[in-house]
């Protein structure tokens, strides 16, 4: 199980997960907006500026390259990075978490009866686990929004 867990957390990162993702994700809503589409006025404003980049020099620069002799404006791109990255991070240790949390729960949560039964007393357990993790997404979810 162990081997399993840390295999998906370090397949959630990698070139087809996140790491692929991200940096297109932070760049897109400035580079495509424009007056037609109205995004500059309509859906910008409303996304957090630490989410996403917004100095339109440097979304030019990562969608249609930089131009000769300049260097990469790493500057722009460290904050909105630095957020997603910090909550990548923290989902992986709220999954971690969780995980270890059975043990947790086996001793806390299980009515005294079932604490002589052997693993099949677990199954009490199984109706906890989509409340505790619909709890920690609203939490993630409050925080993001309501900051």
């Amino acid at each position: 199980m162990l081997v399993y867990c840390m295999m998906i957390v370090a397949c959630s990162v990698t070139e087809m997960g996140l790491g692929s993702q991200i940096l297109p994700i932070i760049s897109a809503p400035t580079y495509y907006a424009n007056p037609q589409n109205e995004w500059g006025s309509l859906i910008v404003p409303h996304l957090r500026k630490q989410l996403i980049v917004t100095d339109p020099d440097a979304v030019t620069y990562f969608f249609e390259g930089l131009p000769k002799g300049m260097s990469i404006p790493w500057g722009v791109w460290i904050k909105p990075w630095g957020s997603w990255a910090l909550y990548a991070v923290l989902s992986v240790v709220g999954s971690v978490l969780m995980l270890s949390a059975a043990i947790w729960l086996q001793d806390f949560l299980r009515p005294p009866a079932a604490k002589t039964l052997g693993p099949e007393g677990m199954v009490f357990l199984l109706p906890v686990f989509p409340f505790v993790l619909t709890g920690i997404a609203a939490f993630v979810a409050r925080l993001a929004i309501y900051r």
